[in-house]
């Protein structure tokens, strides 16, 4: 019978204890035996001789005790270490896989998922624990899902290692999400499958751009059209439309060759757009003021002549005229703030602030707008043309949005923010949902109908890369008739 370490230990100690006491007996009655013969004398030492053999053995099994505990006590302060360590590394990945950039689930073999991090569940609208109630195949898009599945049985086969693919996942209120899944499988010590490990980046954002990459080409292609047809010369509209075929060829073959890299795509849709743009600009000015004045020239000599009818389509296309003007003019402003060479200095941006206020002093006085201005002195570093512009259009944007509300309000505020400064416009309109958030950055992105809110889309898009270009970054707090408070940050000024 094999014995544990315990029972050997304890075996030890009985053996050490079984050989001293008989040494001790053989031993101590030889030693009285020869120095003292009386029987009656050797035999009043044996109390002696027995208290003796209670102090040694009492000490014998103190050494041996002591030496056993000491052990233990080692062993278990190496364990309570261990202990310590094993609990430290898992709060440190408790903390990693909680706080990751990306989405991160412990998945079951058969799709349950075990274990999500919080960036997972706003992927996909979802809190942890409902989705701790769910598969990956339920709310997997039906059209990924059978490409995803084979990718798992090849990985449960041992055909491959890992795997990556882009698919969409249904968020809870039903839209969908594209996603980049990579994902790794754990296996037990018994060669069974244990869990998958699924990491998911949202790309939305990435399919959104080749999207509009995509519609931009097309609306840019019917632009060059329609410019052709304005011509009068054919010989001249043949030559136009073959070095417009060829750059179009050209411009096709580029981006084919550019849409694998995502960046770059991005970048030359804007240098795209700043061509038509200033396309429009030329081709489409002349014609507009030709018709405003065609117009014009109608409604003062022969108003006359027109029913009511008549002078309402007159009205009409004057309108569309204007707002064909308005259009281009945000386009151009959108594409030359791209090329504008900054001069970035040391501003103050309570003057800017308070010369935009005077500009709309009339309009503020005339609807009773309540304007507070709180802001400190400071200094940042930006390009004073590029901040007007951003101040204007934010502005601008809260005397509009608040024109149906019974008091309006508009607070300007600024404070200085670790190593930058924190502005911010707030006023107590119509509001958006937060869902719109990145939308209403987007250029000719509109949340209202032009009948109720006149603009053109461009305002808050040129918002944003104005303050991009100076280092800094905008966003916006809002909800629906609660007002809205857009935000801004840019750098300190450095001391010279």
């Amino acid at each position: 019978m094999k014995l544990s370490p315990p029972s050997l230990a304890a075996l030890r100690i009985t053996l050490a204890y079984l050989v001293f006491a008989g040494l001790w007996i053989i031993a101590s009655d030889g030693f009285l035996a020869l120095f003292i013969h009386d029987a009656q004398t050797i035999a009043s030492l044996g109390l002696v001789k027995g208290l003796a053999f209670v102090v040694l053995t009492a000490l014998l099994l103190y050494l041996l005790l002591n030496r056993r505990f000491t052990t233990l006590a080692s062993a278990l302060t190496e364990r309570d270490a261990a202990l310590a360590a094993l609990q430290q590394n898992h709060a440190r990945f408790e903390a990693v896989f909680e706080q990751a950039a990306v989405g991160i689930a412990l998945v079951a073999p058969d799709g349950r998922w075990l274990k999500v991090n919080r960036r997972l569940a706003e992927i996909v609208g979802y809190s942890p624990e409902e989705l701790l109630e769910r598969t990956f195949q339920d709310i997997t898009h039906p059209d990924d899902l059978a490409a995803d599945l084979a990718h798992v049985r090849q990985m449960l086969a041992r055909e491959i290692e890992r795997y990556a693919m882009e698919k969409r996942y249904i968020r809870k209120d039903g839209s969908t999400v594209w996603i980049l899944l990579t994902v790794a499988l754990v296996w037990k010590a018994d060669g069974q499958p244990d869990y998958f490990i699924s990491v998911v980046e949202d790309i939305s954002r990435q399919h959104e751009a080749e999207t509009r990459l995509k519609e931009a080409l097309a609306w840019q292609q019917r632009a060059r059209l329609a410019t052709l047809n304005q011509m009068e010369d054919a010989l001249a509209a043949r030559r136009e439309a073959e070095a417009a075929n060829a750059e179009l060829r050209e411009l096709n073959a580029t981006l084919e060759a550019r849409v694998a890299e995502r960046t770059q795509a991005l970048a030359t849709l804007n240098q795209s757009l700043e061509s038509f743009v200033y396309s429009v600009s030329h081709d489409l000015k002349t014609p507009l003021r030709g018709i405003d004045g065609y117009c014009r020239l109608l409604e003062e000599d022969y108003a006359d002549r027109l029913d009511d009818e008549g002078r309402l389509f007159l009205a009409n296309v004057r309108h569309g005229v204007a707002r064909m003007q308005e259009l281009i003019d945000d386009l151009l402003a959108y594409s030359r703030m791209e090329r504008k060479p900054l001069a970035t200095t040391a501003l103050d941006p309570r003057g800017i602030v308070e010369n935009l206020l005077a500009e709309r002093s009339q309009e503020i006085e005339a609807r009773h707008v309540a304007v507070r201005l709180e802001l400190p002195p400071l200094t940042l570093a930006a390009d004073a043309d590029g901040l007007a512009i951003v101040l204007r259009n934010l502005l601008d944007n809260a005397l509009k949005f608040t024109r149906q509300t019974a008091h309006p309000e508009i607070v300007i505020q600024g404070e200085t923010s670790g190593d930058g400064v924190h502005l911010s416009v707030r006023d107590n309109g119509i509001g958006f949902e937060m869902k719109y958030h990145d939308r209403i950055f987007e250029i000719f992105q509109r949340l209202h109908r032009l009948e109720e809110y006149p603009g053109t889309g461009v305002g808050l898009a040129l918002v944003k890369k104005a303050i991009e270009r100076m280092g800094g970054r905008v966003w916006a707090e809002a909800a629906p008739n609660a007002g809205a408070t857009f935000h801004l940050w840019l750098p300190a000024a450095t001391a010279a």
